[in-house]
């Protein structure tokens, strides 16, 4: 097997900036950290929306309309759906590729989330 196969970020950012098309960055958003080989793979025109704190988040989540793709660690969600109601229940539209040698709540996943809806 190719070593290319275990470079798994790179196809996790492929897939994500297929799913962003032509989304402005401010849409994308990661929380916690903002993985340097994704947002290389990503090649985005200006940087993405950072968060750190569940308040941040919750509150860009709730003055944003509109289609937002939130990357994180596949664990950190179960955390934040306590604190954001909005994020409860919500599945991965994909994930970053697992191995039986690795620790699945340590890789990437993205949530396609729709904002606010217009009044």
């Amino acid at each position: 097997m190719p070593l290319e196969t275990y470079r798994t970020e790179r196809s996790f950012a492929l897939e994500l900036k297929r799913n962003i098309k032509d989304l402005p960055p401010a849409r994308l958003v990661f929380y916690e950290k903002a993985e340097p080989n994704v947002l290389f793979y990503l090649d985005l025109p200006e940087p993405p929306m950072l968060f750190d704190t569940p308040a941040a988040l919750g509150s860009y989540l709730n003055e944003t309309r509109g289609e937002v793709h939130l990357v994180l660690r596949s664990k950190t969600l179960q955390s934040l759906a306590a604190t954001l109601p909005q994020l409860a229940g919500l599945t991965p539209s994909f994930t970053e590729t697992d191995f039986a040698w690795q620790k699945s709540s340590k890789k990437l996943a993205a949530y396609r989330f729709e904002g606010r809806q217009a009044q």
